[in-house]
């Protein structure tokens, strides 16, 4: 009985941790800095390729008018397969290459107004929704740029700036952090209770 409550609790603890590190990812989106977070059309596809028209860029710099991304299968949340014409909203994480885990389909181009194909539709993806409608990413892209530019003379600027960036980047990855150690801790701690009641038990018999 206890063996099998052990396990039970177990993967419970790892599933609430995992969920707590994947339901961060809207707010880390937001408050790091990004290659690119854009709303796109794929205007072209083949076996290997697809072409994607960036439209509206809300966070990070995306100066080419086609990016060329090796082809990914689905969406995220569903199981439709991509295909020309279709609205996306995806992460650039570097040159012609996009977060396959976390792009989906949109109902349009237009920030305001379009809708996050997925199903189920979790709070995430609501939060993450929202967050598209209401610009909340073109003013943390506006923050960011305030924190990344120091007050400097423009000959001090250009040699400090990196710096500055990782000084911003390990700040902001310490606060998402906090809530996964403390699971983490809880976790650690409930396993190791375990650990010490059954050698305890197992002394008795």
């Amino acid at each position: 009985m206890f063996k099998r409550f052990s396990i039970l609790l177990f993967l419970l603890l790892i599933s609430i941790t995992t969920t707590a590190f994947a339901g961060n990812i809207p707010e880390s989106i937001m408050i790091n800095p990004q290659k690119g977070l854009f709303i796109g059309k794929i205007i072209n596809t083949s076996d290997k390729e697809f072409i994607i028209e960036p439209i509206t860029v809300m966070m990070g710099k995306i100066k080419d008018k086609q990016i060329k991304i090796k082809k990914f299968d689905k969406y995220y949340g569903t199981n439709t397969t991509p295909k020309k014409n279709d609205y996306i909203v995806a992460r650039l994480t570097d040159v012609n290459k996009i977060d396959e885990f976390w792009i989906f389909k949109a109902t349009s181009s237009d920030y305001k107004t379009l809708k996050l194909i997925c199903s189920p539709t979790y709070d995430m993806i609501l939060r993450y929704e929202k967050y598209i409608n209401n610009g909340d990413y073109f003013k943390a892209q506006k923050n960011l740029d305030k924190k990344l530019t120091p007050k400097l003379s423009p000959n001090k600027y250009n040699k400090n700036s990196d710096k500055t960036k990782e000084t911003i980047a390990l700040q902001t990855k310490n606060k998402i952090s906090r809530k996964q150690y403390i699971l983490l801790s809880i976790l650690i701690l409930s396993m190791t209770s375990m650990c010490i009641y059954t050698y305890i038990n197992g002394k008795k018999y």
